[in-house]
This record gives structure tokens, C-alpha cells and sequence, in this order.
């Protein structure tokens, strides 16, 4: 397994044919459990996208925390992204999502090369 991608943001596009909002989980480095972030990104349609700056965050999200998404999609069901992909670093960077599919039947994907400076 390839080593994870270190981050400051999250963004994340819906071209799913729902409305939808994300939240970002995290597990700290030496932790045993995994939290969500006090944020959301509210309710958006397809071909939107929003952001989440992980470095407002670092009084609870320590670098190197793993960190990834869940959706949920609205009248639907949330899922997570994969939780290996992604650590925080305050380094100016950005992991892109890509979010497909129906409101039961959907993916989370990483955009191809979709790490941003």
C-alpha cells in the first residue's frame, strides 16, 4: 500500500445526480478512536464543488492525523471515502474528491491527480 498523501484541504466536486453534504473525519496520530470536524459543507447540487481548510483546525487535528470524508447524500445514504489515502500537514496542498452515482448507488473517488497546490 502506497504511503498517504499529506494535506491542508479537502475539496470535494458532486457530479452525482443528488443533493448533497460532506463532513471530514480524522483519527490522530496514537489515537484509538476517530472524530469528525466541527464543519460541514452544507447542502450543494451537482457540479459544485466546496472546500474544507483543515489548518482552522489545529487545536483538535494534529499533523499526520489520517483524514478523510463522508457523504451523505440527501434522501440517501452517507459513506466514507478511504481512510488511507489522506494525512493533515499544514503544507498548502489539496486532496480532491469526485463524488458519482444515485442517492443508494454512489462512489467517492479521488480525482486523478488530484492533489492541488
Amino acid at each position: 500500500m502506497a504511503e498517504p498523501t499529506p494535506v491542508q484541504k479537502i475539496s470535494c466536486k458532486n457530479s452525482a445526480a443528488f443533493v448533497m453534504f460532506f463532513q471530514v473525519h480524522y483519527k490522530n496520530p496514537g489515537s484509538a478512536t476517530s472524530d469528525h470536524l466541527d464543519w460541514s459543507s452544507g447542502n450543494y447540487p451537482v457540479g459544485k464543488t466546496k472546500t474544507c481548510d483543515l489548518s482552522k483546525f489545529d487545536d483538535v487535528l494534529k499533523e499526520g492525523a489520517a483524514v478523510w470524508i463522508r457523504v451523505d447524500a440527501i434522501a440517501g445514504k452517507n459513506k466514507n471515502s478511504n481512510k488511507d489515502s489522506f494525512v493533515y500537514k499544514d503544507n498548502g496542498h489539496t486532496a480532491k474528491y469526485e463524488v458519482k452515482g444515485m442517492t443508494r448507488d454512489y462512489s467517492i473517488n479521488v480525482i486523478p491527480q488530484g492533489l492541488e497546490r
